[in-house]
């Protein structure tokens, strides 16, 4: 038997059959109540449909919707007048048909891996300033299923104070993968489970596109520190920290560093002290470029892998990655950061 999330298919159902839906912070979608009618107002917008968990409320007295709410079932039955029986069996085949989209693709392209697959994509010069938009409009990207947002929340990733009031993750359905935007040109593809990432890797990326840096419209210019670090999950709690997706940076991240000469460059890895891998190249760092400042973590944080790790563990780590003199603190290179790990 084979289940399916119905809540984003839910979701694509409302923008269709409401005018007027507004995305509202990453959670909600507002619009004016069409079972009560709203307000007076033209512009009044009581009606909330929860994308999280599927269900409607709206905050018009007297509204059926009103009191206790109700599912977003019932919801898409009292203004489409079908039965909730049939709108879940139409949900049901929606959800079926991009499920079999996918598995055919795969089918069809059993000798290539869905890497290989992404970067048979050809994007047109005029689509590559749009690609985020695009890719919403062609409906390739949808609100992050259940699933999905309980492993976002897990991480605690919106409550970053380094990340933009409209910047939102979505839910990629022709990979199953969820859509991180670094810019309006680019974006990961991040695995949502081991499987996928053994088959195809942690992340994939749009082709022919020369990989950016994510977080610069986030820098304090008043901290001439810049922390560069792999995965955004972990830069957007740092002050000043940039995602550039792998420590071999691209020629054109450099180019783009290069306008930012006034500023320390830090290379920031995960956690010495957990990875062994983490420890080794930043050994080899000190040995071969011993100019290159590093972030060496404190044996006091050593039982973490990596700064969302903190994270999830509590928000007081929130403070201490926002904290100029402890990021200061720990910043080396050469013969002093070898000395520093040698304590590890």
């Amino acid at each position: 038997m084979q289940f399916f999330d119905l809540n984003s298919y839910m979701a694509d159902m409302v923008y269709e059959l409401v005018p007027g839906v507004r995305r509202q912070g990453h959670n909600q979608l507002n619009f004016r109540c069409p079972i009560c009618g709203d307000g007076k107002k033209k512009t009044s917008r009581r009606g909330h449909f929860y994308l999280n968990e599927g269900t409607y409320y709206c905050w018009n007295a007297g509204c059926p919707a009103n009191e206790k709410g109700m599912s977003g079932l019932q919801f898409l039955s009292a203004i489409t007048k079908k039965s909730q029986a049939e709108l879940k069996k139409e949900l049901i085949q929606r959800a079926g048909t991009f499920q079999n989209i996918i598995k055919e693709e795969v089918q069809q392209e059993s000798k290539q891996n869905i890497n290989d697959l992404f970067n048979d994509i050809k994007l047109k010069k005029e689509e590559k300033r749009l690609l985020i938009k695009q890719q919403l409009l062609d409906n390739n990207w949808t609100v992050l299923p259940k699933w999905v947002q309980e492993e976002v929340d897990k991480r605690k990733i919106y409550k970053s104070p380094y990340i933009a009031h409209d910047w939102e993750l979505f839910y990629d359905k022709r990979t199953n993968r969820l859509v991180i935007p670094w810019t309006d040109e680019y974006y990961q593809l991040r695995a949502l489970t081991k499987k996928q990432e053994a088959e195809s890797g942690k992340y994939l990326f749009p082709p022919d596109i020369e990989k950016p840096i994510f977080g610069l419209n986030m820098i304090d210019t008043n901290f001439k520190y810049l922390f560069l670090l792999e995965g955004v999950f972990d830069a957007i709690f740092v002050k000043n920290g940039l995602a550039v997706g792998s420590l071999k940076l691209s020629n054109k991240q450099k180019e783009i560093l290069e306008q930012y000469k006034d500023y320390t460059i830090v290379y920031f890895m995960d956690n010495q002290y957990k990875d062994l891998s983490s420890y080794e190249e930043t050994l080899k760092i000190t040995k071969e470029q011993p100019y290159i400042n590093l972030f060496i973590w404190p044996e006091k944080l050593k039982e973490f892998k990596d700064v969302n790790d903190t994270i999830i563990t509590s928000d007081n780590y929130l403070r201490l990655w926002s904290n100029e003199g402890f990021l200061k603190s720990r910043i080396f290179n050469g013969i002093k950061a070898r000395m520093e790990l040698k304590n590890f």
